[in-house]
């Protein structure tokens, strides 16, 4: 993962140091947890060591936070045409935004983090919007990461973004 690995490792304590990063980062690699936590078997959405029957359902994935986009992807993967639809409200930018989801069924929202904002606001509506209408028979897959409580900036009047933005500042 540490993409100059070797440059750096310029003796047997930084290469066991990089090593021990390089662990670090692998292990919060969120499509590779996902993956490696998640899978599909038969008509069944096996999540750790729970089983969700997913036959004849709509299944639908909605994520949050600075990792929104990735687990929406290894979602799609695992599920493929079991997936109906998804929403993922995330502070991405440049490569990891310019990605596009599998296939297409991902609905990419760009927000701000580490501050409401008016973009959060949006993206929470458009969310609120996405959920409207489930029902028990739906499987909702929801994903929270860190920035979520940001992302997920809806105030209640009458106070507003920019004014809870001042209130995070200030705190």
């Amino acid at each position: 993962m540490i993409r100059n690995f070797y440059e750096l490792a310029t003796s047997e304590l930084r290469r066991d140091a990089l090593a021990i990063a390089e662990a670090g980062f692998e292990a919060i690699n969120t499509e590779k947890v996902i993956m490696d936590n998640v899978q599909v078997v038969s008509d069944e959405l096996h999540i750790a060591d729970k089983i969700f029957k997913i036959a004849g359902k709509k299944v639908f994935y909605v994520g949050v936070g600075k990792c929104a986009i990735s687990a929406g992807r290894a979602i799609e993967k695992i599920l493929g045409d079991a997936l109906t639809a998804g929403i993922a409200l995330d502070v991405a930018a440049g490569e990891q935004a310019s990605q596009k989801p599998e296939t297409g069924k991902l609905e990419v929202i760009i927000g701000t983090h580490p501050f409401p904002s008016e973009a959060n606001s949006a993206g929470s509506k458009r969310i609120l919007g996405f959920l409207a209408g489930k029902n028990e028979n739906d499987l909702v897959i929801f994903v929270i990461s860190g920035g979520g409580s940001t992302l997920l900036c809806l105030p209640t009047a009458p106070m507003t973004c920019t004014e809870e933005s001042e209130l995070f500042k200030k705190l």
